[in-house]
């Protein structure tokens, strides 16, 4: 990263690639400190915001620079400001920036409100059609999965989370919660027309269809689910 005097007040930044122009908005009481804690971080490989973290690795650092938007007296101020300039840039829609999170706030005890789930569940999928973030992301996935301590907790962990019935209710009311927002349904139906574009992909789902439709139990269930969604369709009918 470029060496610049960063000044001790506060206010809100941008540090932004010079390679693609995309940025993470952040605010701090004070640029300095604040600056020396994303750099830390950042160098550590362990810093709070995966994506930026993700391009810092892949950029390296001289491919990135502080920059002040605004500076700010009054630190009751700064989260209110720093949520307008995350608006202003789009700085969490993976096209243009590196925020996790499209809400402005210290993730310390936070907890987000419905629309500020809608909003990050949305940018997940937009970020997961970029061909790198899936490379990296299938990487990760082999890595920690060739484990055999941890193949076995997650293993039951998701067993124990379809065999209880609560778990299931909530999975079903969140599906049919996202399914009902306008935005969500037409990202997820490009998604798929994509994937179906693609013989590759047209490949692997058509493998693992049969692979599991080999299993007696798993066969059944889908045969029964078919059964009561045709007589379901017949009585809407009537």
């Amino acid at each position: 990263m470029r060496k610049i005097i960063i000044p001790t007040y506060g206010g809100i930044y941008k540090i932004v690639s010079l390679v693609n122009g995309k940025m993470y908005v952040g605010s701090a009481e004070n640029f300095k400190k604040r600056w020396g804690e994303h750099l830390h971080g950042l160098r550590k490989g362990n810093h709070h915001c995966k994506y930026l973290r993700n391009a810092f690795n892949k950029y390296k650092e001289g491919s990135f620079a502080f920059k002040i938007i605004e500076t700010i007296k009054d630190s009751k101020n700064l989260i209110e400001r720093e949520q307008y300039w995350i608006d202003y840039y789009k700085s969490y829609d993976p096209k243009y920036g590196y925020n996790s999170s499209p809400t402005a706030h210290s993730v310390l005890g936070w907890k987000h409100n419905e629309e500020s789930k809608r909003k990050i569940s949305i940018n997940n999928y937009k970020r997961w059609e970029d061909p790198e973030q899936k490379i990296s992301a299938s990487k990760k996935c082999k890595d920690r999965w060739s484990d055999p301590e941890f193949r076995v907790k997650t293993s039951k962990s998701i067993k124990d989370s379809i065999n209880n019935p609560e778990t299931k209710i909530k999975f079903s009311e969140a599906r049919k919660t996202k399914w009902k927002d306008p935005e969500y349904r037409i990202i997820m139906e490009e998604i798929q027309k994509n994937r179906w574009a693609q013989p590759e992909s047209k490949t692997i789902i058509s493998e693992k269809s049969k692979d599991r439709w080999k299993d007696p139990i798993l066969r059944e269930k889908m045969i029964e689910g078919f059964k009561k969604a045709w007589i379901k369709r017949k009585e809407n009918k009537n």
